[in-house]
C-alpha cells in the first residue's frame, strides 16, 4: 500500500520522458554533481 504522500501530485510538476532523465544523468555525472552549473545550462 503506499503512503499517501507518494500518491500526490504536485500540479505544477512535470513528468520527465526518459530522455530527459538520461540527459540529467548524464549531466549530472560529467559536472561532479554539480546541480547549480547544470540549473543554468
Amino acid at each position: 500500500m503506499c503512503r499517501p504522500l507518494h500518491r500526490y501530485h504536485f500540479p505544477e510538476c512535470d513528468t520527465w520522458t526518459q530522455e530527459e532523465i538520461n540527459a540529467f544523468t548524464k549531466a549530472m555525472d560529467s559536472s561532479e554533481k554539480n546541480f547549480l552549473a547544470i540549473s543554468r545550462v
